[in-house]
């Protein structure tokens, strides 16, 4: 049977079509589907290629196989944008991840560090609108060679630049973050040291960000937030609309309040994650003069028979209740099976107040952290999840609260319910 048919009526159709039919490939995520109507024809390789390579992740496991493999992830594609640079140009979204291999016997390395393709597909991205830079430890930013350094740099400088993600780095330096782009909307620092000094630049008309994501040691917090809000900033943050940011001490609450009261009005969310194990008292939270927030999500609480959080949690929502509209997402980290059970009246407590003071709430979502239980009993979590959720009726009852278990890292939360996890990219 001839071939050309098919090929042949593959042309016939419009343009506009086609590209509508990898549009919607693209976007309902069918990657399978997408690279088998790239190959159906020629005529659909080119077209098909921008959505192929608009979102890359180049994520290995460290391990033997890695250290020692000559076709690396990083490397394929290096190779691919030698022989046809023009796939650089389409590539909108790059994430840079790595994990660990605990059976491993290498008792230490990072691709990241070790792979010299990396800075050649940095160099080669001309138009990336999203970068994520996830190391699985610490990685120094001096350990780095100058060639990965650099190219780093370059990236964070790109004028198409929208979102910037930097994840477990160690002394990034502050004049990097002083150089940010003008299109620059979306930053999270997550686990990353600063490393301050050196001339300062001044821009005229510096990156105006909307969304700001921050877990640093609270000097570099501290730090960096009175540089944002100097007149000379080169990042502006007037026009915040989310702020996602651990909150370790009474300090760093402070700072908070000084970007809140920068940014005006027009915050859209302020998530405020795992205060309950910081070691300040309640009454360094005050939300009173909060009341133009739109949305508010408060994170992190640590249940133990000897010792309630709830008490910190009910405080804090007192000077809460006339913000706006109030959303309220936590973590209840459990260390003891039986802690749930140990604070019934709290549960019920928290459960009156939401619904008879907070007449603004649009939702609450629990999410329950079993760390201390491991009897193999598959059915245990749904009895936990039934069990919570009738100490809560009446926040049932109104169809405003979801819980559920999952096992959370310190971070997750924060990150789940940021916006710039959510951000998207078109080609």
């Amino acid at each position: 049977m001839s071939t050309t048919g098919p090929q042949e009526s593959a042309t016939c159709l419009p343009q506009e079509l086609l590209e509508l039919v990898l549009e919607q490939l693209h976007a309902s995520g069918d990657a399978a589907s997408l690279k088998n109507t790239a190959m159906a024809h020629s005529s659909l390789l080119e077209t098909s290629q921008k959505y192929i390579f608009n979102e890359v992740q180049l994520s290995e496991i460290n391990t033997h196989s890695v250290f020692s493999a000559t076709k690396t992830l990083v490397r394929k594609l290096s190779d691919i944008l030698e022989e046809s640079s023009h796939l650089g140009d389409y590539v909108r979204v790059l994430r840079i991840e790595e994990s660990w291999d605990y059976s491993s016997s290498l008792t230490w390395y990072s691709w990241i560090y070790e792979d010299g393709a990396l800075p050649k597909v940095l160099f080669r991205l001309p138009n990336l609108q999203e970068l994520s830079f996830q190391p699985h430890y610490v990685l120094s930013y001096s350990g780095m060679t100058p060639h990965l350094r650099g190219a780093l740099e370059q990236a964070c400088t790109l004028s198409t630049l929208v979102t910037l993600s930097m994840f477990n780095l160690r002394g990034l330096p502050m004049a990097v973050l002083q150089q940010l782009p003008q299109s620059l909307r979306h930053l999270r620092l997550w686990d990353v040291t600063l490393v301050h000094g050196g001339e300062r630049t001044q821009a005229a008309d510096g990156a105006r960000l909307e969304h700001l994501a921050l877990k640093l040691q609270q000097d570099d917090f501290a730090r960096l937030a009175a540089r944002l809000l100097e007149p000379d900033s080169s990042v502006r943050v007037e026009g915040l609309q989310n702020l996602t940011i651990t909150a370790e001490t009474p300090h760093c609450h402070q700072t908070m309040k000084m970007l809140l009261a920068a940014a005006g009005t027009v915050y859209k969310r302020w998530n405020f994650g795992h205060v309950s194990r910081s070691g300040h008292d309640s009454q360094d939270v005050q939300l009173t003069e909060m009341s133009s927030l739109r949305l508010l999500a408060l994170a992190g609480l640590h249940l133990e028979q000897e010792i309630s959080p709830f008490h910190w949690l009910l405080y804090v929502l007192q000077s809460a209740t006339h913000v706006e509209q109030f959303q309220l997402h936590f973590v209840a980290e459990i260390w003891d099976i039986d802690a749930c059970w140990y604070w019934t009246s709290a549960w019920n407590l928290l459960d009156m107040f939401l619904t008879s003071r907070m007449k603004n709430i649009v939702s609450v979502s629990i999410f329950l952290d079993v760390k201390g239980y491991t009897r193999q009993d598959t059915e245990r979590p749904a009895y936990i999840v039934d069990d919570v959720k009738g100490f809560l009726p009446r926040l049932c009852a109104g169809g405003r609260v979801s819980v559920e278990t999952k096992q959370l890292h310190d971070e997750d939360l924060l990150l789940r319910v940021d916006s710039l996890t959510k951000y998207q990219h078109s080609p």
